[in-house]
């Protein structure tokens, strides 16, 4: 998407309790990022000549305001496409910590709600020891 120059403010409605980015393209394309948990700051990343798809780009980007916690549920709408949705359409989505066992329950506007069991995270692998001489 090559996007039209500017400042570092986002294009598009913006949820004034969620972090929001959103950048709309030349050709009207909408490319847009909302916090829905974990996520405390948003922005729009802005580049030039560093990509395939144009000289210049705009990429809007989430993160948090410190280091990744276990424990914590981390979740986001992501939206290619047309006119920017509405903040208010998008779901909230909270979490539950059983032992190592996360579930995400996503709630619509519309009164619907899934329940999304994720799985633990992988013990990270000890490094394998050469037996090399």
């Amino acid at each position: 998407m090559e996007a039209r120059g500017g400042d570092e403010t986002p294009d598009g409605p913006e949820s004034p309790d969620r972090p929001t980015a959103t950048v709309v393209g030349v050709d009207g394309l909408v490319s847009g990022v909302l916090g829905l948990s974990g996520f405390d700051l948003a922005a729009t990343h802005r580049s030039v000549d560093s990509n395939a798809f144009g000289a210049r780009s705009a990429t809007p980007v989430l993160w948090t305001g410190g280091s990744v916690e276990s424990g914590v549920l981390y979740a986001a709408a992501v939206h290619l496409g047309g006119a920017a949705p509405d903040p208010r359409d998008v779901p909230d989505v909270t979490g539950r910590f059983e032992g190592p066992v996360a579930t995400a329950v996503v709630s619509w506007p519309d009164g619907i709600r899934d329940t999304v069991r994720l799985p633990a995270p992988e013990e990270p692998e000890e490094p394998e020891e050469s037996n090399r001489a």
